[in-house]
């Protein structure tokens, strides 16, 4: 068994990741905590974080989700949303990285693993950086960095 074998072997033993269930014939209004099996309402799960109220479970949201709950609204500025990673090496495990890169992009309509911009929270003006999951596990590419060093930078401009 490699070691990447033994840990997808691992990871799939974990409850790591786990989101709320929909219950049968719910029609994606009801769902079951993973925790503590509590059946929730959507709407109060999104209302509290996506926390369980019953446990106090956090369940993964995505980037987008992560800034709503985060800024203020209608404050959020984009920056550097047009840079596109690239495979300069021809990178290959068990599959190529340039085809999980494609994958990634389809699936989640991102271009890389992170957004950041600028935005205000209770009015104070910052810069943020938000990784998401969804593409590739958050891994970090050279975009990612970049995108990262770009934000610090202008954050430190302005």
């Amino acid at each position: 068994m490699s070691l990447f074998d033994w840990f997808a072997a691992r990871r799939k033993d974990q409850f790591v990741g786990k989101v709320i269930q929909e219950t049968d014939e719910s029609d994606g209004l009801w769902g079951k905590c993973p925790e503590c099996s509590q059946v929730v309402y959507r709407k109060d799960l999104l209302t509290n974080a996506n926390v369980c109220s019953n446990c106090g479970h956090h369940n993964r949201i995505n980037s987008d989700e992560r800034i709503k709950l985060l800024v203020d609204k209608d404050s959020f500025e984009t920056l550097d949303n047009t840079l596109t990673p690239i495979d300069p090496l021809g990178f290959k495990d068990r599959r190529a990285y340039a085809d999980r890169l494609r994958e990634s992009q389809a699936s989640t309509g991102m271009k890389d693993g992170v957004t950041t911009g600028k935005c205000k929270i209770e009015g104070i003006s910052l810069a943020l950086a938000v990784m998401d999951f969804r593409f590739m596990g958050g891994s970090m590419g050279s975009v990612v960095g970049e995108k990262i060093t770009r934000l610090v930078e202008k954050a430190t401009s302005e």
